[in-house]
Order: structure tokens, then C-alpha cells, then sequence
């Protein structure tokens, strides 16, 4: 289905709604692919710590 939207001039065309829905997806398409580096990155430290700490305190419950 084509939007068709008012304009002073005339119809301007399905062009410029598919252009800013294009620019509006590829802007959320940025935002979510920054998101997801931005967990993975904080998932993996989570993971570093926990090997580092919980490691360190079996070993100490070993003793």
C-alpha cells in the first residue's frame, strides 16, 4: 500500500515516504547494532570477572 501525502505542488510521489522510511530504518538499524556490541562487550567482561572471582574463591573453599 502507497501513502500518498499532500503537497502544495502536487503529489510528490511514493519516493520520498519510501526514502525517509528508508533513513528513519537504517537509523534504528545503527542504533540496535551499537546496542548489541555495547551488551556483547559488557557480557564478556561480566564472563572475565566471574571466571576471575569465582574461580578465585573455589580455590580458597578448596583449601
Amino acid at each position: 500500500m502507497v501513502c500518498l501525502r499532500a503537497n502544495p505542488l502536487g503529489w510528490d510521489g511514493p519516493s520520498s515516504h519510501v526514502a525517509a522510511w528508508s533513513e528513519n530504518r537504517r537509523t534504528r538499524l545503527n542504533f540496535a547494532l551499537a546496542l548489541i556490541r555495547e551488551i556483547h562487550l559488557l557480557s564478556r567482561l561480566a564472563e572475565i570477572l566471574a571466571e576471575r572471582y569465582v574461580g578465585l574463591a573455589k580455590s580458597m573453599l578448596d583449601i
